[in-house]
């Protein structure tokens, strides 16, 4: 039960972010946090001990700046849950350090499972916006990049196992990343295969060349099948250019963020800051709340310190992973198969928001672990013994955590119920959801601002001028906690017009 409770928490926990789009949205991620937390307390209580390397306390520092952020952050309500999505990283972590050998590759095979899983889901529930490939990811480019990482884990199972079974997997989700769409991931996926083919004699080798050739072909040829259209890749492959309109468009946000830097290079904005003040530095009218490069978004929300700190992950796990000594080929192979897959995550992050899914940055923060577990050749770890004094801090901040994430969730189920509830135009007990929301987590902006809506709506349909006054107070009690916020001004503009008109 001591090995298999954390294989089943790490599992689980990708299973349940495939499913419920990544973590992205609020009380899915509160609730994983709360998940990994009381199953990180098990298990120490059932082992009596908590494994961890100094990979760990860079990560603890890094998840830590984000909390500091809060004292200062321009939107305290985003910082917050910021913070949240950046936490649940350290308890993954500390599970995959729970993990043998056997157990990380069991994960990763899992990995492949949920990426077939994805493809297969989506083609046959029709989950495509755009004729782009989602799934229940809801974002095609992240559906992409974790597909593309479950393609290069296939070619590995394959090389160390030659089973043919991985090859089937890899037509899957090579089908899948072809019907994404995803233009940068294609690229990359190029760039994979070119790497793997230079580092690995295997793959050089006829047998396994030509399997994995028409592996690939095979994914090709049901895409173009499913597709029905035998020119959409090439036409998107001929977009592939400087010129394109997406890049362009990143070029400006990257551009207008380096504008914001300059306030705010050394601290940052605390999580959520450029979405809330991208107006002020904007040069077109646009509105994006991620500015699509997660080293930029950590420089906008972290500063400078958090970037130097997610550098040192990275710099720990390459110098971790050149520097081992192997026991055996086919540790080697999986050492240099997490350098190539970290790589090309990190790439795909320059171009995009990936990192904000917690189940793409828990899939990158995973394969840097697994060069720290404690079976690995000159591993340098620690056994915290629950007994101790850093046990009982360890614990301690863990309950105060779980409490925390419980209210949290709570108070941000009762906002999600009254806007599932204005749909339903059950105006009254919308707005009792609403109210108990601001009493339970009363900083949270957003919570007036879907209430101020509702009233807003149901002015707009009754014409009664009381409903209007009451998203004005709405409003403005947003207001005072983002001051900033264009979005919430133009609201209050216009229902300030309506009643002075009334």
């Amino acid at each position: 039960m001591k090995r298999c409770f954390p294989f089943l928490i790490v599992s689980g926990y990708f299973w349940a972010g495939a499913i419920f789009q990544g973590y992205f949205y609020g009380i899915s991620y509160l609730t994983a946090n709360i998940i990994l937390i009381i199953g990180f307390i098990i298990t120490g209580l059932l082992t009596n001990e908590i494994k961890v390397h100094r990979f760990h306390l860079i990560l603890f520092l890094f998840a830590a700046i984000y909390w500091i952020s809060l004292l200062y952050a321009a939107d305290f309500e985003q910082a917050l849950l910021e913070a949240s999505k950046v936490s649940i990283l350290v308890y993954l972590s500390l599970f995959i350090m729970m993990l043998d050998r056997k157990g990380m590759e069991s994960v990763y095979k899992h990995f492949i499972w949920i990426g077939s899983f994805l493809t297969v889901l989506g083609i046959l529930f029709d989950m495509f916006r755009n004729n782009r490939l989602e799934s229940t990811m809801q974002y095609a480019n992240s559906l992409a990049i974790f597909l593309l990482v479950c393609l290069s884990l296939s070619m590995l199972f394959y090389l160390s196992t030659k089973k043919k079974i991985y090859l089937l997997f890899l037509s899957i989700n090579c089908l899948g990343v072809l019907l994404t769409f995803s233009r940068s991931v294609w690229i990359l996926w190029l760039l994979v295969l070119i790497v793997l083919v230079c580092i690995y004699p295997q793959i050089r080798k006829r047998a396994q060349l030509t399997y994995i050739a028409v592996a690939h072909i095979t994914g090709v040829v049901l895409a173009f099948v499913i597709r029905k259209d035998q020119f959409a890749f090439w036409n998107r492959v001929k977009s592939i250019q400087p010129q394109t309109s997406e890049l362009q468009y990143r070029f400006l946000n990257w551009h207008d963020s380096l504008n914001m830097l300059r306030d705010y290079w050394l601290t940052g904005s605390g999580g959520g800051g450029w979405s809330l003040l991208m107006h002020l530095y904007r040069s077109q009218d646009y509105y994006v709340k991620y500015v699509h490069n997660h080293l930029l978004q950590l420089l906008l929300d972290v500063g400078i310190i958090g970037l130097f700190l997610f550098g040192c992950l990275i710099a720990m796990f390459y110098y971790q992973s050149a520097t081992s000594k192997y026991v055996a080929e086919q540790d080697a192979l999986w050492n240099s198969g997490g350098m190539v897959i970290t790589a090309l995550l990190i790439l795909h992050a320059g171009f995009d928001f990936d990192f904000s899914f917690p189940f793409i940055f828990g899939t990158f923060i995973c394969i840097m672990t697994s060069a720290f577990r404690n079976d690995n050749a000159e591993n340098v770890g620690y056994r915290i013994k629950i007994r101790s004094q850093w046990g009982y801090v360890a614990f301690g901040v863990s309950c105060t955590l779980i409490i925390l994430f419980i209210w949290l969730c709570v108070g941000y189920y009762n906002k999600e119920r009254g806007m599932q509830l204005i749909e339903g135009k059950e105006w009254a007990l919308a707005q009792k959801h609403f109210t108990q929301a601001e009493s339970i987590i009363p900083w949270a902006n957003t919570v007036y601002y879907e209430s101020a809506k509702g009233y807003v709506i149901l002015g707009n349909e009754t014409q009664k001028i009381d409903m209007y006054k009451a998203a004005e107070e709405q409003l403005q009690s947003a207001l005072k906690f983002v001051p900033e916020n264009d979005l919430y001004r133009e609201l209050l503009n216009d229902v300030e017009k309506t009643l002075h008109n009334k």
